[in-house]
């Protein structure tokens, strides 16, 4: 009987490369939207305001191949998400157990929207880090 290693498997899907429908320049735009602000707050003195205006470049990932009126309504979903997360969060951040309930209820919603808005990888991800990230920030300042 043959055994078979069922991590080997898991393992194999992270290392795959597969193919992309991008342009080969969009890794270049999005280190140029993220990275521009980091230098910004770096320049400035403010490195902490430069890595939260960076998060708000994340939308760069969201811009697709799709026609324009989808790409607009994407960009648009992500925006008004990542405002409503930063906002949520700070406004929620003064406790550790009201943060944890919003990012459960966070969380919830992104998943509900882009699967609404069929929105494509990364989805639901970028939310959900974004609102633990910010989370995370409040509660260390204070």
């Amino acid at each position: 009987m043959k055994v078979r290693n069922p991590l080997h498997h898991q393992f194999q899907y992270l290392l795959e490369i597969k193919e992309t429908e991008r342009k080969w320049h969009f890794p270049f735009l999005a280190a140029l939207c993220i990275g521009s602000c980091l230098f910004i707050g770096y320049f400035t003195g403010k490195p902490n305001y430069g890595a939260l205006a960076s998060l708000g470049a994340l939308t760069i990932l969201y811009f697709t191949s799709a026609p324009m009126a989808q790409r607009m309504i994407h960009l648009a979903v992500c925006a008004v998400g990542i405002i409503f997360s930063f906002a949520v969060s700070s406004f929620f951040g003064f406790n550790i157990y009201f943060a944890s309930l919003a990012v459960a209820v966070i969380s919830f919603l992104a998943h509900f929207i882009s699967s609404y808005f069929k929105i494509p990888p990364p989805a639901i991800f970028s939310l959900s880090w974004l609102r633990r990230w910010q989370a995370r920030i409040r509660l260390t300042r204070n």
